[in-house]
């Protein structure tokens, strides 16, 4: 499994734009689950029940997580 981040600006079901930060695991080509959900705004049930259909449908965005990317050489 591999960790992603994903960045949205979107308006959520209220109307209000959202700075969104979602980091997610990618099991070969499989959605295996949320790893944390940060919001500037607050997101109701309908936004994140739909959250997981708008990171897969533009995967040319996700941003790959590398543990080891703050190690000093």
């Amino acid at each position: 499994m591999k960790e992603y981040t994903r960045i949205l600006d979107m308006d959520n079901s209220d109307g209000v734009a959202c700075h969104v930060v979602v980091k997610f695991m990618i099991d070969g080509a499989a959605f295996a689950g949320f790893n944390s959900i940060w919001s500037s705004e607050p997101l109701s049930d309908d936004d994140l029940a739909h959250l997981q259909e708008w990171i897969m449908m533009d995967k040319s965005k996700w941003e790959h997580r590398t543990w080891n990317c703050y190690r000093k050489l």
